[in-house]
């Protein structure tokens, strides 16, 4: 095992079969820092008393966040390697994961004890956040109530979908993350209301001559929609999560620097990564839309135009609460 953390690289690469499901790189990794894990574990055990999480179910869960990190930030350096994967899992914030784990737990009673503790320990979060934001009490109670359902229980947004508790990712406490998906709730609530005010029922970047201002079809969304999943898969981490973070939670790019990125990434690093994005999607894109929106004679003639799609549809589909920002493809 310490051959094989002798580098970034050779790092990089035991960290990506481990996350690629190897089992050998599994056993390695968690027994090189299993005791690191299990310390996490015992901070979360004696945070809360009232449930339990399996112990080899965290550390599996920690490494797997660790090792996520470490690929983000390896890069050419010559630092070692085993020091710079031990500071990715002393990094993670163990109460959170632990009730995250808990919250999501198969054990009915450890559930809805967790369940129970998120909900008196963030609904405070959730109320003041949407305060200074909205100024209906009535919108922001039943925001609250709605990101709670959100949050907690399975199946809430469709059937076999699961809360969105079970995305959490550690890269950030809890209640930052909790923090953006309230800002992105807040901000669609808004822009609903304007939509409605002024009897938009779309959001677009940009109306096309050939669209005349009516709304896409539900024909060039789902051929573009094919195509764009099939481009986002195609994009590198960073790139998927600039548009994720624009289109989708509604973040301004000084947002993106201060709750997302690091403390060093300035708005106009943010705003380079953001067009690089919006470059590398379009160079992705434009192919599969001439082939497989532009030549479809099921989609209205009118709505078979290049920039059509790429200046109304392509938003449309992007800021889609449904719209899953796939993985790139090993």
């Amino acid at each position: 095992m310490r051959s094989a953390c002798k580098t970034p690289l050779e790092l990089a690469v035991l960290a990506r079969r481990f996350l690629d499901g190897d089992t050998k790189a599994r056993e390695a990794l968690l027994k090189r820092f299993g005791s690191r894990t299990k310390a996490l574990w015992r901070q979360g055990r004696k945070r809360f008393a009232a449930f339990v999480v399996d112990l080899d179910t965290f550390s599996a869960h920690a490494m797997n966040i660790a090792t996520r990190r470490l690929l983000r930030n390896v890069g050419a350096s010559d630092a070692d390697c085993r020091h710079r994967l031990d500071l990715c899992v002393r990094a993670l914030p163990a109460a959170d994961l632990f009730l995250a784990l808990g919250c999501t737990s198969g054990l009915p009673d450890t559930a809805r004890a967790a369940r129970t503790h998120f909900a008196a320990a963030y609904s405070p979060l959730i109320k003041d956040t949407a305060r200074s934001i909205l100024d209906s009490t009535a919108d922001i109670d039943d925001l609250t109530q709605e990101l709670m359902s959100l949050l907690l229980v399975p199946g809430f947004r469709g059937p076999d979908r699961p809360s969105l508790v079970e995305q959490y990712n550690g890269l950030a406490p809890m209640s930052v993350w909790l923090k953006t998906a309230i800002i992105r709730r807040c901000r669609s609530r808004l822009a609903a209301r304007k939509r409605q005010e002024r009897g938009i029922s779309i959001v677009t970047d940009r109306q096309s001559p050939s669209s005349g201002g009516r709304p896409p079809s539900q024909a060039v969304i789902a051929a573009t929609e094919k195509a764009v999943r099939a481009s986002v898969a195609e994009l590198g981490h960073e790139e998927r999560l600039a548009l994720k973070l624009v289109y989708r939670d509604n973040l301004s790019q000084k947002e993106m620097a201060r709750i997302v990125f690091s403390d060093d990434s300035s708005r106009s690093t943010i705003s380079r990564r953001l067009t690089a994005a919006r470059n590398a999607l379009r160079n992705h894109l434009v192919e599969r839309i001439q082939d497989e929106v532009i030549e479809d004679p099921g989609i209205p003639e009118t709505e078979r135009d290049l920039d059509y799609v790429m200046h109304q549809v392509l938003p449309h589909i992007l800021r889609l609460e449904e719209f899953e920002y796939p993985a790139k493809k090993s």
